[in-house]
């Protein structure tokens, strides 16, 4: 797996319902000057209801902290279902649907405009 995890969302929204309580987040890249990230999808464990996540770390049972289990989303039309992008960040819009920021460039670079939002939809 790559270097740096970039946070993301429980997703909430309607168009993917496969995803409904899954955390969608991402993996920047597989190394630092090859954009190559990921979208990854962790799953809790069956049975539990993420609505009920204590607000306080003193309230975390042991079902709160049961592992959960992660995969690689595929993103279709790409080589191998990765990106081919750096993973720069998540954004959430009214509707609860998720967007991924990604860049072909690792850092900033104003002389170029190499970043697009991607729309999570289902295939």
């Amino acid at each position: 797996m790559g270097n740096t995890v970039v946070g993301g969302y429980i997703y909430s929204g309607a168009a993917i319902p496969e995803l409904s309580g899954k955390y969608v987040f991402g993996e920047w890249s597989t190394g630092f000057t090859k954009p190559d990230g990921a979208l990854l999808v962790s799953s809790p464990p069956a049975g539990y209801e993420i609505s009920r996540y204590p607000a306080s770390v003193g309230n975390i049972t042991a079902m709160d902290n049961a592992m959960w289990t992660t995969q690689e989303l595929s993103v279709v039309n790409t080589t191998g279902g990765r990106i081919h992008a750096f993973v720069r960040g998540f954004g959430e819009d009214g509707s609860h649907e998720l967007y991924v920021l990604t860049s072909t460039k690792s850092g900033p670079d104003p002389a170029t405009t190499t970043g697009e939002i991607w729309k999570l939809v289902r295939r």
